[in-house]
C-alpha cells in the first residue's frame, strides 16, 4: 500500500483505479474535482489551507475566519473513519488531493502514512499544513 498526494490537476489527471481510494480536497467554495469513476472510494471534503493556532493577533485570525473555513472536527473525524474504513476494505493506496498538492493534502498524507506506516510516493511533507494534521491526530483518538 502506498501514500501519494497532488494537485487537483494532477489528480484530474490520474487514471482511476479500483484498488485505491481518494480524499478530494477543495477549498469551501470551489467546484468539485473531476475524478474519473472506478476508484475503490472518493471522500469530498471542503475547505480552505488555513491554520488557526499560527494566529497570534486575535484581530486577524478573526478577520480570517470570517472569510475561510479551516478543516472542523466533524470533517477530521469523516476523513480518520473513511481512511481505516478503506484499509480494512483492502485498498492498496490512497490517493489525496487539494488545489497545489502542498499543504492540505501533505497533512492528510503524512497522517495516513504514519498511521498505517505506510511509503509516500513522492513529495515534500515540510509544508504540510499542522491545522489539519493536529485534528486528524485528535480525531483518531474518538471512540
Amino acid at each position: 500500500m502506498i501514500v501519494k498526494f497532488c494537485s487537483r490537476e494532477e489528480a484530474e489527471r490520474t487514471p482511476p483505479s479500483p484498488e485505491v481510494a481518494v480524499i478530494s480536497i477543495t477549498d469551501a467554495d470551489a467546484d468539485p474535482v473531476a475524478l474519473g469513476v472506478s476508484w475503490m472510494g472518493v471522500l469530498r471534503l471542503d475547505f480552505d489551507d488555513v491554520d488557526p493556532g499560527h494566529m497570534i493577533n486575535p484581530f486577524t485570525k478573526a478577520a480570517v475566519l470570517k472569510r475561510y473555513s479551516p478543516m472542523g472536527s466533524d470533517q477530521a473525524l469523516r476523513t480518520v473513519r473513511y481512511v481505516e474504513g478503506m484499509v480494512k476494505a483492502g485498498a492498496k493506496g490512497f490517493l489525496v488531493h487539494c488545489e497545489h498538492g502542498q499543504s492540505r493534502s501533505a497533512a492528510v498524507a503524512k497522517y495516513i502514512g504514519e498511521r498505517y506506516g505506510l511509503p509516500m510516493d513522492e513529495g515534500d511533507l515540510r509544508f504540510h499544513n499542522p491545522h489539519v494534521y493536529r485534528m486528524l491526530k485528535e480525531a483518531e483518538q474518538v471512540p
